[in-house]
């Protein structure tokens, strides 16, 4: 039997779809496929390259190509947690550490340099958060009503590293503008992506989560990190820290400098002598503060061993940590020898 004209048209407009469809289809398939290799396999490419130049160069290309794929492949979240990571590391190691190490004079610069680290952590952090709510559809609404538990109900280790990364990037965010309330406002929430990492795995990347705690309590007054207005026992992140630091150290009450020299010591045991930024996050957060409070005279000792410690840690130690000891060794080294600017020296203080 024929087909009438009428009853051809669908078929005919199928068909003339169909090999739109399969181009659209392995397009997605080739775009998911690179950026699956992209996001897998990038690995030691560049942590484990001893010429942070080189990799500060490249960087920025490696970006806009992540940017790129995932204009085609928006939901792939692997791409975009590499993406989210590298945004992150880039405004930290090529814009944050170097704006920290301008002259006084330079104090606009540094400024600048200051808002773009900022623009960058939040870039990277959306990300991340964006790969998140992939993988848990409803993620982003209940972290936004600060409902923590339902926000996580479903997270494994397997979330681990997005947790870290996206606190690591909305954390150091925060730092740069105290009078920016819309952003203030979130750090419960920022907050307790870095409980649930520790929660699920407070091992992972050597210790990275610990670091990441280190760096909040010598930063962020505490009653910021949680919840403000509720009951007691009614903020799960208060609630969690409490029993975890309980169970580890027999007390649940614990003053900040407790829990930061806590958080230090652990880092160091899971970093097994392979990282040199433990002791640079407590040299930065905590051994620094310790002059005579009145004066401000005086050169910490704690300060200038653990900047020394970091220094003689093998930048080799391990191929995943090569660029961040090397950049953390380099900045190590320069805080030594610009003790001036954070202190006020004594006439017999030598160095």
């Amino acid at each position: 039997m024929v087909m009438n004209n009428r009853k051809k048209l669908p078929f005919l407009f199928l068909s003339a779809l169909l090999p739109f469809f399969f181009s659209c289809s392995l397009r997605t398939l080739a775009v998911d496929s690179l950026a699956d290799m992209l996001a897998g396999s990038g690995g030691t490419v560049f942590t484990g390259d001893e010429d942070p130049e080189l990799v500060g160069e490249a960087l920025p290309f490696a970006l806009k190509l992540y940017e790129s794929l995932l204009s085609a492949s928006p939901e792939n979240s692997e791409l975009l947690l590499t993406a989210g990571t590298g945004f992150i590391s880039y405004a930290n190691v090529y814009v944050h550490t170097p704006a920290d190490m301008l002259p006084r004079e330079e104090y606009r610069k540094q400024r600048e340099m200051r808002n773009r680290a900022k623009a960058l952590y939040l870039r990277g952090r959306d990300y991340v958060l964006r790969g998140l709510e992939v993988r848990h559809p409803g993620f982003l609404e209940a972290l936004g009503r600060k409902d923590f538990e339902k926000a996580f109900l479903k997270f494994s280790e397997e979330d681990v590293p997005y947790l870290y990364w996206a606190a690591a990037g909305w954390l150091s965010a925060v730092g740069f503008d105290v009078l920016d309330t819309e952003l203030m406002i979130t750090v419960p929430s920022a907050f307790s992506l870095a409980v649930e990492a520790l929660s699920l795995d407070e091992s992972w990347g050597q210790g990275s989560i610990h670091e990441l705690f280190i760096s909040v309590y010598g930063s962020v007054p505490e009653y910021l990190l949680f919840r403000p207005e509720v009951p007691e026992g009614g903020d799960t992140l208060a609630d969690y820290l409490k029993g975890y630091y309980g169970l580890n150290l027999g007390s649940g009450e614990l003053s900040v400098e407790e829990k930061g020299r806590f958080h230090f010591e652990r880092a160091l045991d899971l970093a097994q002598g392979e990282k040199s930024s433990p002791y640079l996050s407590y040299a930065l957060a905590f051994a620094r503060k310790r002059v005579d409070p009145e004066t401000l005279l005086g050169l910490p000792e704690e300060y200038i061993s653990l900047l020394e410690q970091a220094l003689e840690v093998d930048p080799k130690a391990s191929e995943a940590n090569v660029l961040v000891n090397t950049v953390n060794q380099r900045k190590a080294r320069w805080l030594l020898e610009n003790l001036d600017i954070y202190f006020i020296l004594e006439a017999d203080d030598e160095w």
